[in-house]
């Protein structure tokens, strides 16, 4: 047994030498180098939809809060400089301003108007997006590529656009008599194509959608102290008739238009383009 001992220990003693020898033989650094320089691969994965890659996308670029001051500022000066020549296009038609009227040519509007909507388009394109976005982030991602591609300057401008050859209709319509749920259906059709055009996003739809319903209502306490009336001829909608003012009851104020629903649509999906194209250029 001390025979195998000793053996074994001349053995262990070899053991490093051999080692060091094996290492140095050629066959041992070709498989050495094979080793590193073998390239590291990745198990397959599965390949990203297109919403999620626009996603990372818009999420890589740059961009500023719509809801900062500077994007702010740009919507309010927006609002009641753009705004009220965009509001006046269907005035003669639809309704008649009580106080501080403006006349000028085929422009018919009120001094309150610009005040009016340059607080609408800060609340409609900075304010409300900023704090949707930021309760469900997911809301502001786009279901699809917009039809007229995603450049800022050009989707800005399609929506100024867009939301003037909506609102023009909703005067030829008025004009030609069309019945009022022939035309407001035509209008919303005439605004989806607009959200699939310039935005595509489901905050955007959301918004306008909710702001179509509340908008007209929102008009009910201004008209109640006098600074407008809808023409009655228009009238198709009284929203306080459970409480006795209609039709026939209600004083000229309590009276609204449908048509005006989608009207509030595109000026708030216009709202949201601009807001997003001010915070674009500010972040650069």
């Amino acid at each position: 047994m001390s025979l195998a001992l000793l053996m074994l220990t001349s053995q262990w003693r070899l053991l490093p030498h051999a080692l060091e020898h094996h290492a140095s033989t050629p066959a041992a650094v070709n498989l050495h180098v094979q080793q590193r320089s073998a390239p590291l691969t990745c198990s397959p994965t599965r390949p990203r939809s297109k919403r999620v890659a626009a996603a990372l996308m818009l999420q890589s670029e740059p961009r500023q809060s719509t809801a900062a001051a500077p994007v702010l500022a740009r919507l309010a000066v927006t609002g009641a400089t753009i705004g009220p020549l965009v509001d006046a296009i269907h005035n003669q038609a639809l309704l008649s301003y009580d106080v501080a009227p403006i006349h000028v040519g085929p422009i018919h509007t009120s001094a309150a108007i610009p005040f009016l909507l340059a607080l609408t388009y800060s609340l409609l394109g900075g304010i409300f997006p900023a704090l949707l976005e930021k309760v469900a982030p997911q809301v502001g991602l786009p279901l699809f590529s917009p039809l007229l591609g995603r450049a800022p300057l050009a989707s800005a401008f399609a929506a100024i656009g867009s939301t003037v050859i909506i609102v023009k209709a909703s005067e030829l319509l008025l004009l030609a008599h069309v019945p009022s749920t022939l035309a407001t259906a035509a209008l919303y059709a005439l605004c989806a194509l607009q959200w699939a055009a310039i935005d595509t996003t489901p905050l955007a739809a959301l918004l306008a959608l909710a702001v179509s319903i509340v908008g007209p209502l929102a008009e009910l306490p201004f008209m109640s102290f006098g600074l407008w009336h809808y023409l009655a001829s228009v009238q198709d909608y009284w929203p306080l008739s459970s409480i006795g003012l209609d039709a026939t009851t209600g004083p000229c104020w309590s009276g609204l238009a449908r048509i005006t629903a989608p009207c509030y649509f595109a000026v708030c999906t216009d709202a949201i383009v601009l807001g997003k194209y001010f915070a674009s250029t500010l972040a650069r």
